[in-house]
């Protein structure tokens, strides 16, 4: 009989039961289909910096985008292919998370060079594409708490470093803003894990259930089939002379 397991889900948002950790990375890794949409930011953002930022750097960093979402969809294949094998999930999750932070990583390198190089329009433009970014990845990252601040925090935190030394009282005003949304994010992202990790627990809890009343269900028809079997024999002999 499968045993159940009603441990509170970790603080962390990972999950000691195995498997509750393969729900996860399967969640996980069933929003890697949308990071080719990464590369077309990158290329929008590109075209919209163009003008002050070096095309070098703009080039290389559309190479290195293209490069980490190939890298992530190739995770994905390797999960897909590893699926059937045990004690593999945590291997996984964690490969996810260092995609995650290389395509955060990324992201954030725009945001060392905005003071550097930008105009003030690049300076909102970066920082709205972040926020929608950032946001998004909510619904697919959560399910693996971890994941989500590797993607989060180098991809935000640099816009908001960029505003905070910016000469100027607007950007100085901006740079608190954008870490109090990061402080939001994080603490909405980890209230989410949390809730996945609760809902993938009952679900766990429902299988196992299901499992042991379908057992009892086979081991008392095969009692009863048993019982009137012996029955049977009895009153067979009872009635032979």
């Amino acid at each position: 009989m499968t045993s159940l397991d009603l441990s509170v889900p970790s603080s962390s948002g990972v999950a000691k039961d195995p498997r509750i950790i393969e729900e996860q990375v399967r969640l996980l890794y069933q929003g890697t289909l949308l990071a080719p949409i990464n590369l077309l930011n990158a290329v929008i953002v590109s075209a919209a910096v163009w003008p002050s930022f070096p095309p070098g750097f703009l080039v290389a960093w559309i190479g290195l985008t293209a490069l980490v979402v190939g890298l992530r969809l190739l995770l994905r294949h390797r999960y897909l292919r590893d699926t059937e094998r045990t004690g593999t999930a945590r291997l996984s999750a964690r490969r996810f998370a260092i995609g995650a932070l290389a395509s955060g990583l990324l992201w954030g390198s725009l945001g060392f060079a905005l003071p550097i190089v930008g105009r003030p329009l690049d300076f909102l433009f970066v920082t709205f594409v972040a926020a929608a970014m950032s946001a998004a990845a909510m619904t697919s990252m959560a399910a693996y708490f971890p994941a989500l601040l590797c993607y989060l925090l180098p991809f935000i935190l640099p816009p908001a470093l960029a505003f905070i030394v910016t000469p100027g009282p607007n950007y100085h005003l901006l740079g608190p803003l954008v870490l109090l949304y990061a402080a939001v994010l994080i603490a909405t992202g980890w209230n989410m894990s949390r809730s996945i990790l609760r809902t993938l627990q009952l679900k766990i809890v429902n299988a196992a259930l299901n499992e042991s009343l379908t057992l009892a269900h086979r081991e008392l028809r095969t009692v009863q089939q048993g019982r009137w079997g012996t029955f049977a024999h009895l009153s067979h002999e009872l009635r032979t002379p």
